[in-house]
């Protein structure tokens, strides 16, 4: 089977989710190839790179990317094409019907889209948002990251939605130990630790993390707040954290996040939206107790019923008053940890992933 997966501007997990299907295609035995803009596009070995110019918002140059890719798309079987610029693009060159490529026959390719954001905030991005999800209407399938996504899917005449899987990560087992962990970063003798993962990155709601971390201070045991992780709003977190004096310490890119892990009394998540999110997975298999902002797909995440952790309305006060209230009950911080460790077990892997894309392609077999 020939796949061609389409990708637009775009970084992080849609980037390294994208790289993992394109593996787990070629090992199988397809032929795929990845079309997007430089730099979205991850690299595979052996996996065929095409430049195509799809840009963050519509453009009077649009026709002309959907030619290239409508003649990118010629012969392959399915266009698999990620976020809803792309899904859109896709939609848009698949009605063209350009002489087929020699060698190639000119069926129309299976179309599947996968969406992996929730619509961007405003009513102008709304409403552009509107008219290209009502493109995907003609899609073979879409697939989305979370149940709200798929609501609101429906509500602009896309029924063929179904939740996509995304293999949970592994976590690499810590390379310091927690003891190591928190004498280095200065905590004192019963003092507790707070980490949060994450990009920085408005949709990580890291703003009202500082907020709570300050709110925090007044305890007769401030804990200290890591936020590991990189990103574009560094410096206004660093402004906020000076002007409000918060305990909180941004840590930068780590790979060995299982040691912050392993060394937390508490995992936060204060985000805006997420759909599967993957640090809240890793901390599920890492036996965290997790406090996370109920938005989004972040239950459905954690296990569904969400009982392996703590969630809370995306207000300051019930961040606040939730990591208190873990800090102040060990019991119930434990029980969390046991119930993390086997709601890990069920998460999804990537045999769960191959399976479900080979099916929604219209095949169950592996070639």
């Amino acid at each position: 089977m020939r796949v061609l997966q389409v990708v637009g501007v775009t970084a992080g997990g849609v980037r390294a989710h994208v790289g993992q299907l394109a593996g787990l295609l070629q090992e199988a035995g397809h032929q795929v190839a990845i079309a997007g803009p430089a730099g979205s596009r991850p690299n595979v070995d052996g996996v065929r790179q095409a430049e195509l110019a799809i840009g963050r918002r519509p453009s009077p140059s649009d026709p002309v990317t959907a030619w290239r890719l409508r003649h990118l798309a010629a012969g392959a079987d399915v266009v698999h094409a990620h976020g809803l610029r792309a899904g859109a693009l896709a939609a848009a060159a698949l009605r063209m019907k350009p002489r087929p490529a020699r060698g190639t026959t000119a069926g129309k390719p299976r179309l599947v889209v996968t969406l992996h954001n929730a619509p961007p905030a405003g009513s102008t991005a709304k409403a552009i948002s509107s008219v290209l999800a009502r493109m995907l209407a003609g899609a073979d399938q879409v697939l989305a990251v979370s149940q709200d996504l798929i609501d609101w899917l429906g509500t602009q005449g896309v029924r063929q939605a179904e939740l996509t899987v995304i293999p949970a990560p592994a976590v690499a087992p810590p390379a310091r130990s927690r003891e190591a962990v928190r004498q280095e970063v200065g905590l004192a003798p019963g003092q507790p630790l707070i980490v949060q993962v994450g990009r920085l990155a408005p949709q990580k709601g890291l703003g009202l993390a500082v907020d709570a971390a300050a709110a925090l201070a007044t305890r007769p045991r401030p804990p200290l707040w890591l936020i590991v992780g990189e990103g574009p709003t560094r410096n206004q977190l660093e402004a906020q954290i000076a002007r409000l004096k918060a305990p909180v310490r941004l840590v930068g890119a780590s790979t060995d996040v299982g040691s912050y892990y392993a060394a937390a009394d508490v995992v936060v998540s204060t985000a805006v939206w997420e759909g599967q999110p993957v640090a809240l997975r890793e901390a599920l298999r890492a036996g965290c107790a997790i406090v996370a902002t109920d938005v989004g797909g972040t239950a459905a995440a954690l296990g569904g019923t969400a009982a392996a952790a703590l969630l809370v309305k995306r207000e300051l006060g019930a961040v606040v008053s939730g990591i208190g209230h873990l800090l102040d009950n060990p019991e119930m911080a434990a029980e969390l940890r046991r119930k993390a460790v086997i709601e890990a077990a069920k998460l999804p892997g990537e045999a769960a992933l191959l399976a479900q894309v080979l099916a929604t392609y219209g095949t169950g077999s592996l070639r």
